[in-house]
């Protein structure tokens, strides 16, 4: 199921089936086409990291903050390369910091967010990343600690402030939406 929800106002705007986690770069095409999107910040799960994808984005006249993971291999090497050049030199700024606790878990998020400076094969490939970034996830339960790192590309400048709240704002949606499929219609277990 591919759902388009509102975060400020609370409501699904569309939902969509889908035969398998291929379908849903199409679906997310087509929803694009019709929700009136523009000048709004579309967060999408990793697998639309695609350069169809964001080129639509930006033709609705809207902004896009996704996540990057192996399946865009050399646009993520180069987003951690970039981190790790700052991280090295110990010239990183968190821009957010976010400390939560929950049943016996804490949580602090740390966001650190550069200018985009991508070699220029991979800027002709995206042309609409003028921002980058990466969240530390630090989780403590039951005295055992975790480091998680992700890195995320967007077409808002790396100045932006709420470039971490967006990323927040789909962790929740993916968490809740999850829960609803996978929970209560028991989506994983579905015969396909």
């Amino acid at each position: 199921m591919v759902t388009a929800y509102d975060t400020e106002r609370g409501l699904v705007l569309s939902q969509r089936p889908t035969e398998n986690k291929n379908g849903e770069i199409n679906v997310v095409r087509q929803m694009l086409d019709i929700i009136n999107v523009k000048g709004s910040v579309i967060t999408v799960d990793a697998l639309h990291c695609q350069r169809n994808t964001l080129d639509k984005i930006a033709e609705k006249k809207a902004h896009v903050v996704v996540q990057v993971k192996n399946n865009q291999p050399k646009l993520r090497a180069a987003v951690v390369e970039q981190f790790q050049a700052v991280f090295d030199a110990g010239k990183e700024k968190i821009v957010t910091e976010i400390k939560e606790k929950h049943h016996g878990r804490s949580e602090e998020l740390y966001v650190f967010q550069l200018k985009a400076k991508l070699p220029e094969e991979l800027t002709q490939k995206w042309p609409t990343v003028r921002s980058i970034i990466a969240v530390e996830r630090h989780r403590h339960v039951n005295g055992k600690t975790t480091i998680e790192t992700s890195y995320y590309i967007s077409s808002m400048a790396a100045n932006h402030k709420m470039l971490g709240h967006y990323i927040r704002q789909h962790w929740r949606i993916e968490n809740s939406q999850h829960y609803v499929l996978d929970v209560v219609f028991k989506e994983d277990n579905a015969s396909h």
